[in-house]
């Protein structure tokens, strides 16, 4: 389930613009069953805890995506 936190959020934000702000910044910003991490430059770290924020607190979760995680335990 992890995996899916960064695949959208009710901004409306899709998975592909969250990945292209964060290659923009030249960062990273991954899901896992452990939580949510990222990393920056310095100069981008406000910028990207705005989108981790969002992320984690506007989360769009794909109903398709959900059902594929709780049947693959």
């Amino acid at each position: 389930m992890g995996e899916l936190l960064t695949s959208g959020t009710r901004a409306p934000k899709t998975k592909q613009q969250i990945d292209e702000q964060v290659d923009g910044m030249g960062a990273t910003l991954a899901g896992s069953s452990d939580g949510l991490y990222g990393s920056s430059l310095k100069k981008h770290f406000s910028h990207l805890m705005d989108l981790v924020y969002e992320v984690n607190h506007q989360r769009q979760l794909p109903a398709e995506g959900v059902r594929k995680a709780k049947t693959a335990r």
